[in-house]
Parts: structure tokens; sequence; C-alpha cells
């Protein structure tokens, strides 16, 4: 009897170990289902609102003297003064002897074109007095012959004429001896400014040697590449304002010019516009604009109204800007008037007070749900009165 209660004892434990898992199992709660939750995406926003703007054009380029002349020796000699107006840097005004060229020599070419021209002169109303004769004999001839036919050797019309030929051709000759004399003075031809000096003193020099550079001071022109299709912005066109600036040692300085005209072809290689701009006495001592400063350029072009001026990267792309209406995402195709640095301008596609979407989205589509810092701020408020009341 003690050997089949050993053996059915463990048989009867396991028996009961299966029908107590069984009822256990059958009568276990089942787990509650429970609804996922999709978080709405948290963006930020900005308000942009339309504003009256003008649209400029921008650029830059080298400020030049509208005058830049070579001074040139028209005849030789020794060069016998460089006057002090013809040192490098140094100013001069119109009519300022800048070199002086040994005269002796053209001077006695003066004297001697004049005795030239004197004894032909003489020669000239000599022949003249005996042309006058002649045809006074040639009438009190006609009175006894009245058939008779005078030819000009008996006038002295021939004589005549040569005489008078001798006579200016030696006057030209002096003419071109004293305008030879007069050209040992090289003089300023308008008020400038020395830029470089080739030559000195004791230098033998002939027609056509360059003596030095001079710049005009009277006009400064810059050329402002832009591109072509921004030149619908000149609202004055040849009229238009131009602000010029540029930083002179640690402090920037200001100057204001027109444009004068534009170039008719393209630059070949940039394939942009040029722009000639200029300013007026450029050299004005309390603001000098000096020559070879490169300069900023901003022209004054059209104004705009109802303008929104948001950053660029808010554009995204086929030209469209996301902003927010009731907290959903709305799609605004926009057109972009112009790019200026990092703003986009925009004149349509966004109206009233537009709440732009600055923050970043990488998923968005027309409708979509989002929440803002704002709207959070109002729904943790209403908790809050509803936790006090």
């Amino acid at each position: 009897m003690r050997k089949r209660r050993r053996i059915w004892l463990p048989i009867v434990i396991v028996i009961f170990g299966i029908l107590l898992l069984i009822v256990l199992a059958k009568f276990k709660a089942k787990p509650k289902k429970q609804m996922k939750l999709v978080k709405t995406p948290l963006v930020r926003t900005q308000v942009f609102n339309s504003q009256t703007q003008t649209i400029s054009l921008f650029g830059s380029g080298t400020v030049k003297p509208e005058k830049s002349v070579s001074v040139i020796s028209q005849v030789s000699g020794e060069i016998k003064e460089v006057t002090d107006t013809m040192q490098e840097g140094a100013k001069f005004a119109e009519g300022d002897v800048l070199f002086k060229i040994d005269d002796e020599e053209y001077i006695l070419r003066v004297k001697n074109a004049k005795a030239l021209m004197l004894q032909q002169q003489m020669l000239y109303l000599t022949e003249k007095r005996n042309s006058d004769i002649a045809e006074f004999e040639w009438e009190e001839f006609t009175i006894k012959y009245p058939d008779a036919k005078p030819d000009s050797l008996t006038l002295r019309i021939p004589q005549l004429k040569l005489a008078e030929a001798n006579y200016e051709s030696a006057k030209a000759s002096l003419e071109l001896a004293e305008l030879n004399l007069s050209r040992t003075e090289i003089k300023a031809p308008f008020d400038g400014i020395v830029m470089q000096r080739n030559t000195d003193e004791g230098q033998y020099v002939g027609p056509g040697t360059a003596l030095g550079q001079i710049f005009g001071t009277e006009k400064a022109m810059i050329t402002i590449p832009v591109k072509h299709e921004e030149q619908k912005w000149l609202t004055k066109g040849l009229d238009s304002e131009v602000k010029l600036s540029a930083n002179v040692g640690e402090e920037e300085k200001i100057w204001f010019g027109k444009l004068v005209r534009k170039e008719a072809s393209l630059d070949m290689k940039s394939r942009m516009s040029n722009l000639v701009v200029e300013i007026e006495n450029p050299m004005n001592p309390k603001n000098p604009l000096p020559f070879g400063l490169f300069v900023n350029a901003e022209i004054e072009g059209k104004q705009f109204k109802n303008l929104y001026r948001i950053p660029r990267h808010l554009v995204r792309t086929d030209d469209i800007v996301l902003t927010i209406s009731e907290n959903k995402v709305v799609f605004n195709t926009v057109n972009v008037l112009k790019y200026e640095d990092d703003f986009a301008l925009i004149n349509k596609g966004l109206h009233g007070n537009a709440n732009l979407i600055i923050g970043r989205l990488d998923i968005a589509t027309p409708g979509m749900k989002v929440r803002t810092a704002k709207s959070e701020k109002d729904k943790l408020g209403e908790t809050k009165d509803t936790e006090k009341k």
C-alpha cells in the first residue's frame, strides 16, 4: 500500500497543478486596449507686415578720372625747367606751366620768319601797284584800239597772284614759328592732379615724348556692373541718385553722384550691363574721393507698396511660403520680386499680417495640424484656471 501511495502522489500533484493553471488562465483579466496618440508638431511662427520699400540696384566699381591725359612734347629741345606743379601728387589749375623747353632756337626762328614775311609783304604790295598801273595803261590803249583784248600777263595777274601766295606763305611760316615757340611752355589743359612724371631737367626730348601723366579733377567716373535684367528697377533713368560708400582707414565715407549713361553692349565675359556714375568735384577738401578707390554703389530705384521682406530661406521650392491659419499649415504660392542679400522681397501671395512658419518643418502637407508656442501657452493657462476653480 505504501508503495502505491508513493507512485500516485506525484501524479496527483502534477494533475492538480495543470488544472490550477487552466483555471487561472481562464479567469485572467484581459488587458485594456490603449489608443496610440500621434503628437502634433510644434512650430515657431513670426508675423510679417507689408511695407513700402524702394528697390535699389547694388554694385561696386573703381573711381577713375573723367580725363586722363599723357603730357606729350610737341617740339624738340632740352628740358630747362620742371615747375613745382608737375611734382607727383601736386594739384594744378588750367593754364599752369608744367614744363619749359629751351626756347632760344625757336625765338630765332620767329625772328627769321618775321623778316621773311616783311620781305614778301613788300614784294606783294609792289606787285599790286604794278598790276594797277598795267590795268590803267591798258585802259588808255583801248581808246585807240577798242577791239584789242589783253592777256593775263599784260595785266600782271599771274605775277600778282604769285606775290600774294608768297606773302601768305611767309605769314603762315611766322605763325608756325610763333606756335612752336609757344609750345616750349607745356601748359595744363584743365584743372587736375599729377599722377606720374617721366622726365627731369636737362633731358633732351623730341616730338611725341611722354613727359608725364595727369588726371582731371573736375569729375570722377565709376563703372558699375549690374545684372542686365535689374535695369528695370531704375525709375529716373539717367537722373537717378547714386550713394557711394567705402572704408577709408577705420571710418566709412559717403559720397553722392548721379547716373549719367548706360553702355550699349553687355560685357562679353561677365554678361553684365555697365552703368556709368559721375561725381562732381571729387577732390573736395571736405570729403575727397581718391582716384583708384574701390567703392560700393547703391543706385536709386522704383518704390513698391505692400511689399513683404522675409528671410530668403523661408521661400521653398516652386516659390512656396508656409503660413499658419487656425493651427493648420497653408501653402502660399508667392511672387518673389527680387532677392536682396539674405532676404526675399514678395509682392504677391501674402496678405495682411502674414503669420509665417519660421521653424524647421521636415514634413509638411496642406491643412496639416500643428502647434505653436502661443497655442501651448493658451492651453496651459486654461488648465491652470480649471485647477483653481
